[in-house]
């Protein structure tokens, strides 16, 4: 099919008309807003007729009265990619005042004379009404009614007007401008009490009513319509419509319809939206603004608007393919009530991450679960109220608990998406005391005794602040347990079998015998000797090998073309007679030799399954899953979902949709407890379906969330490691202590100080910031250290004195790191040679190969590359060193933090892309004056490039931070950072913690102080140093600053706490230390190594280094989502993953020729075809186990929608292409032409055919 030709007409700063594609969406949301009206009802809908109007475009002035009372029906539709999400209809202001106008109460001013004038308004060259043209035709206004309904009426306008009417008999709203914006705030207030709300629209943004309580001691601000407001901030965006322009704007329009402007709020109201440029160009060039940036003014908070996305399915087209179409609608507030489908509930699988497991008084890891568990507090199974407190626990929503279907979650109880249900004691108990025989249950309970609180198995992490709860009921009179069971109402459907297998289970988990089980499946070396040693046998070299100095010396300073900055694992080449790498000392089969890699001694996934399944066949009665053979059948399904919840990878999870396929209803008999007909089949009626359905849920919802996610935690360390990425590895809990034994010790010996618990306790008790904890995460040889600093510490709410999270460490210091970072950007020498991200390699080496060509040394002096890594470099850092440094750069005596909402183009296809909404905190002097709409300004136009298509959302309101205060807990955070290791405390003597949020930003700081102080010579224009934390590279035409660069940071900087990695230092050129030579790269080679990429040592060339995943396994990259809709997340997983592949880095022509192009493009899709293939595998595959119903997954792609997927994927990636990061400008900012223009990669972009029609491809 030939490609279509789309003309792009432009609107204000960059903003397109509707093309063919959004034509059906507004067509269909018009045609039903019509047919919901009551008043359209037997009547013809208008249709809206679309006018495209060139940007500022000025109407003739012979327009007739009868075209402008037409006005409403030639309304240029405009789109935007992350405004048209939000709102129906884009208009332009003038647009949109013209359709609100409503005739005047005055006789003098008519209808007709009002939208006269503002269409023919146009400037007549002063400054003022050049200002009115400009808000006219660059402002737009999102409007979420159909646009026949725009000039509709405001209640509370009305009432307000009434109000003013009555009170002082004038037509007229306000006096003055202010006083009308004045009530226009007003009236944003009263519409948020009314609904029980906050104002959230920018223009009332610091202001609060004042309640006539007689207390309040603030000067009023005005008072209007009843209500006196005050101002709690200064509001730039009330100080933009009190101007001398928008009150010429007022004048033409009048003041009700500025009125109805001004109060816009709501979910059924608009926005205004001011351009964060007033340029206007035809295409793209490097100087333009035009990014289609807006910030908001007035109406609701778009940063506080959840959207959701609906995909509608039309009727095959022409060539027989099912079209479809995306749209988004606002999403409702949850309600305390509400019903979640089993897709919508994912199970946590992250619990299984990183837990601890609790001691037997041996101080051995206990198998089993835990013993806070309901299965082992109610071990009598022949109790009946045990077995009824079980059932509550399986079956919550049946017996009105909290549940993960019914109930919402409180963000001040838990961090995650769900409430962990290990414990629910409280509520069942204070449920039991509402029922109707309180009084005797009363007494029941006074003759519990309570045990001493604390939480027994120590796992701090999972269950904060634990409080036991009470022991199960004792034997007590004849009268008081039946009054017990008299209380506890159990539903007739729960009398019957259920509750008998309900105590088989108790029983069978009380007699299963996990240890020997685990030994069985899961053995190891280092706790059974019969075990196999998973250490490779490698026969020790012979003797008698003598090896040449020479040879060894040739050794020492090649490297293989293979050699990577990253400590790639691939084999080196050497010359014959090289030294043989000698194989680690043989150790006994219990023991572990610091040397031995850690990843040996995983267990592996399917041993782990099998350990589970033994486990879940023991505990788990076969009546739940039924009668004979459908018995069998159901719970080899659950295990093969239990198999593929096991096998996942690090960040991947399943619904409770996924793990609900293949079960058949009617053969758990235990559900409907009916028997089959004459022809041997069970007949479900809705109703019965229905409420079977939602028991059975429960029940696997309970086995994998209670049972299977417990026992993995309580018997294996989980994690994932730096060699594999997110490859998931399980551990044995006694296995894992003893790997990291010795790295414990030795971390406790060289960075950390023993302090005792009460100091621990007394410090912290005094300060926000609590204790943190670590982990150590497997890499190929030796661990890393993380400190969790993201973990929200449980406290006592002074208000309520319930137990709520608190504030994180990095939460807190928050403001600390937005303080910095604005002192970062005011002061750029602060950093040095610091690299903030891999794209600015581009830059910087741009304007190096610029100075080389101005000096005429390009192309005809060597360049000398030295690359060295920096050792620990967190864990070195001397703190009161830091300290001095950090200090010096707090210029200001006080800072303001303000947070700022961006709504940015998310990852997907055009137009079906979610808008992705962050929260930014921005800090600034205390004493700054700089307005928002400034500052944005100056973003948008320095990252522009890379913001395209945002919304900012300003809130006026800010926190104040003073310069000692600052200093104070940034000292207070590095010199006393306590880290809870089991059970003790101790405080960090050395070096910064490497999870912190301040903690990159420190380490830059830090080493740009080195730079400045020790390596002045680097700075000079003959060289270029670039740093990426601690990876040090120089590049110079200079080979004596070459060398002394080598000899300092071989020789270290003590003060500092520098020490270079020799084994990774790395040269290009013969160069020796202490006699000893460094490694160099081959001539040959393609490029000079550096994180990832590789430098061509002549031309500064940039390629990615392939070799580096040699040796990794693709599917061990990936995160497959198993949700719906499988092929289209497919496609944005792998465009996302190719997108970060092919940076401007790669693609550039500046700096790239054409033929470096077309390698690192070719090997980029070479990578995404890999990932593209695993991906597939991993959908597609169809469990052994699930004979009826193959996965939906597997149902959902075929060969078809392969090759559609693809052509999709070919697309995105030619967008990206085409956009003008990757193009070449001149000073004048055109683009540049290269000589051939009939070559794929030109000068334009990376492809060729980019201009004012682009062709798309159908």
């Amino acid at each position: 099919m030939a490609p279509t030709k789309r003309k792009t007409n432009l609107i204000g700063p960059n903003l397109e008309y509707l093309d063919a594609r959004h034509e059906s969406r507004q067509k269909r949301q018009k045609t039903a807003d019509n047919n919901n009206n009551p008043k359209n009802k037997g009547r013809k809908s208008n249709k809206l007729k679309k006018a495209p109007v060139q940007a500022q475009s000025v109407p003739s002035q012979d327009s007739t009265d009868t075209n402008q009372q037409n006005t409403s029906q030639e309304v240029p539709v405009i789109h935007h990619p992350v405004l048209s999400a939000y709102f129906q209809t884009l208009l332009p202001l003038r647009q949109y005042l013209l359709l609100a106008l409503k005739s005047s109460r005055s006789i003098a001013t008519s209808l007709i004379s009002r939208k006269k004038r503002l269409l023919r308004f146009k400037s007549d060259g002063s400054v003022l009404h050049n200002d009115v043209v400009r808000l006219l035709d660059t402002i737009i206004v999102g409007v979420l009614k159909p646009i026949d309904e725009v000039n509709g009426s405001d209640p509370f306008v009305e009432r307000a007007l009434a109000e003013k009417l009555n009170a002082t008999q004038d037509e007229r709203v306000a006096n003055s401008q202010d006083e009308l914006v004045d009530c226009g705030i007003a009236i944003l207030l009263q519409k948020a009490r009314a609904n029980c709300g906050w104002a959230n629209s920018p223009l009332a943004s610091g202001y609060r009513i004042i309640d006539n309580n007689g207390n309040s001691k603030t000067v009023v601000k005005f008072r209007h319509f009843g209500v006196d407001v005050m101002s709690l901030y200064p509001n730039p965006h009330s100080t933009e419509f009190r101007s001398q322009a928008w009150k010429m704007i007022t004048d033409i329009v009048g003041q009700e319809t500025i009125l109805k402007l001004l109060s816009m709020q709501g979910d059924n109201e608009g926005a205004v939206l001011f351009p964060l440029s007033d340029k206007v160009q035809r295409g793209y060039r490097l100087g333009s603004v035009s990014t289609k940036c807006y910030q908001q003014y007035l109406g609701s908070a778009l940063s506080e608007i959840q959207l959701e996305k609906k995909i509608y399915r039309t009727k095959a087209g022409e060539d027989g393919e099912t079209n479809t179409e995306v749209t988004f609608t606002r999403k409702q507030k949850t309600s305390e009530t509400l019903l979640r489908k089993p897709s919508e509930i994912r199970f946590m699988r992250s619990k299984i991450f990183y837990g601890k497991p609790a001691n037997n008084k041996n101080s051995e890891p206990k198998t089993g679960l835990p013993h806070i568990h309901v299965l082992n507090r109610c071990y009598n199974f022949k109790k009946r109220d045990n077995n009824v407190r079980v059932l509550k626990y399986i079956f919550p929503r049946a017996f009105g608990l909290h549940n993960v279907f019914t109930s919402t979650v409180d963000k001040r109880d838990t961090a995650q998406t769900f409430k962990d249900y290990t414990l629910r004691e409280d509520e069942i108990d204070m449920m039991i005391s509402k029922s109707k025989d309180d009084k005797r249950l009363r007494k029941i309970l006074k003759k519990i005794k309570q045990p001493e609180p604390g939480c027994p198995d120590g796992d701090d992490e999972l269950h904060h602040g634990y409080v036991p709860p009470p022991s199960p009921l004792p034997d007590i009179g004849r009268k008081e347990r039946k009054a017990y069971e008299t209380v506890e109402n159990l539903p007739q459907r729960f009398r019957g079998r259920i509750l008998h297998l309900v105590g088989e289970l108790v029983r069978l988990q009380r007699r299963c015998k996990y240890h020997p089980l685990l030994q069985h499946y899961c053995p190891s070396s280092l706790t059974n000797a019969n075990a196999p040693d998973p250490r490779p046998r490698v026969p020790a070299p012979p003797p008698s090998t003598q090896v040449s100095p020479m040879a060894s010396m040739w050794f020492k300073t090649q490297v293989s073309n293979r050699r990577t900055s990253g400590g790639s694992r691939s084999k080196r080449t050497s010359l014959q007679g090289a030294i043989p790498i000698t194989p680690l000392k043989k150790t006994d089969p219990g023991e572990v030799s610091p040397q031995d890699p850690m990843l040996l001694y995983t267990t592996s996934s399917h041993s782990v399954y099998a350990f589970m399944r033994a486990v879940m066949n023991n505990i788990i009665p076969l009546g739940l899953w039924g009668a004979g053979k459908p018995a069998l059948k159901n719970r080899d399904v659950f295990f093969g979902h239990m198999e593929k919840f096991v096998k996942l990878r690090r960040y991947e999870t399943l619904s409770l949709h996924d793990v609900m396929q293949g079960f058949k209803l009617t053969d758990f008999t235990w559900l409907h407890q009916k028997q089959p007909n004459t022809n041997g089949k069970i007949k479900l009626d809705a109703a019965d379906t229905k409420h079977c359905t939602s028991l059975l849920c429960e029940f696997i919802y309970y086995l994998f969330d209670s049972l299977v996610i417990p026992l993995i935690r309580a018997h294996f360390y989980v994690t994932e490691s730096t060699a594999d990425k997110n490859r998931t590895c399980y551990f044995r809990h006694d296995v894992w202590r003893k790997l990291t034994a010795s790295h414990v010790n030795k971390l406790i010996s060289t960075m950390f100080t023993d302090i005792t618990s009460q100091r621990a306790r007394a410090i912290m008790q005094r300060r926000a910031a609590k204790f943190s904890t670590v982990r150590l995460l497997p890499k190929v040889t030796g661990v890393r250290v993380l400190s969790n600093l993201k973990r929200r510490p449980m406290e006592v709410d002074s208000k309520t004195g319930r137990r709520i999270l608190g504030r994180s460490i990095n939460q807190i210091l928050k403001p600390n790191h937005v303080a910095l970072t604005f002192e970062k950007n005011r002061q750029p020498q602060a950093v040095g040679a610091a690299l903030f991200s891999m794209g600015e390699i581009l830059r910087k080496i741009t304007e190096f190969k610029g100075r080389l060509i101005s000096q005429g040394t390009f192309g005809k002096q060597k360049l000398y590359f030295v690359k060295f890594d920096v050792t620990s470099a967190f864990d070195t850092i001397p703190q009161q060193r830091l300290l001095e440094v950090i200090e010096q750069l707090y210029m200001e005596n006080e800072y303001k933090v303000r947070r700022q909402g961006r709504i940015a183009l998310g990852a997907g296809r055009a137009g079906e892309a979610k808008p992705k909404i962050s929260f930014p905190q921005i800090g600034e002097p205390a004493d700054s004056e700089e307005l928002p709409m400034e500052r944005n300004k100056n973003y948008v136009e320095h990252a522009g490039l890379e913001k395209k298509s945002s919304v900012f959302v300003d809130r006026v309101a800010c926190v104040y931070h003073e310069r000692d205060a600052l200093i104070r807990e940034l000292r207070e955070h590095v010199v006393n950072n306590f880290v809870q290791i089991g059970k003790r405390f101790y405080r960090q003597s050395l070096g910064i913690p490497q999870g912190s949020v301040m903690s990159t930003l420190l380490c830059n700081l830090f080493y740009a102080d080195l730079e400045a102080r020790e390596l002045p010579f680097t700075q000079a224009e003959t060289g270029l140093l670039m740093r990426l934390i601690d990876d040090f590279v120089f590049i110079t035409t200079n080979r004596d600053h070459a060398k002394r660069f080598s000899d300092a940071m071989h020789t270290g900087f003590p003060e500092y706490g520098v020490v270079v990695n020799p084994q990774k230092s790395l040269v290009n050129f013969e160069i020796a230390f202490n006699g000893r030579k460094i490694e160099r790269v081959i001539g040959g080679t393609p490029g000079f190594p550096y994180c990832g990429a590789l430098i061509n040592e002549k031309t500064l060339e940039i390629r990615r280094d392939w070799s580096r995943r040699e040796d990794l396994i693709v599917s061990n990259l990936l995160t497959v989502d198993y949700g719906s809709k499988p092929g289209l997340k497919m496609i944005d997983k792998v465009a996302s993953g190719w997108k970060l592949l092919s940076s401007a880095i790669y693609l550039n022509t500046t700096i790239n020729s054409r033929p470096t192009v077309v390698t690192n493009l070719y090997w980029s899709f070479v990578d995404a075809a890999m990932k593209f293939y695993r991906y597939y595998r991993t959908l597609s595959s169809r469990p052994k186990h699930i004979k009826r119903n193959p996965p939906k997954s597997a149902q959902q792609i075929n060969e078809k929608q392969v090759l559609n997927m693809i052509s999709e994927f070919m697309s995105l990636a030619y967008t990206l292409l085409m956009s003008r990061e990757n193009r070449e400008y001149d000073e004048a900012g055109g683009v540049i032409n290269r000589e051939d223009p009939g070559s794929m990669v030109s000068g334009e972009g990376v492809l060729e055919g980019v201009g004012e029609e682009t062709d798309v491809v159908s």
